[in-house]
């Protein structure tokens, strides 16, 4: 059986820093040997937001 789990990152008023918190986040998930399901931008005002999809 698979187990999922999603993950909200931001960065406020920063695109750039956001985008390094994923990276950082799916190279850790890449030595944990988790499967990256899904990464997905979004903005809320003015806050980037990604949410990232992971499975065991």
């Amino acid at each position: 059986m698979k187990n999922y789990s999603v993950v909200l990152v931001s960065e406020f008023w920063s695109r750039k820093r956001l985008k390094q918190k994923v990276e950082k986040i799916l190279n850790q998930a890449a030595k944990d040997k988790l499967e990256v399901v899904s990464v997905s931008f979004a903005n809320w005002g003015v806050i980037p937001m990604a949410y990232i999809t992971f499975c065991k």
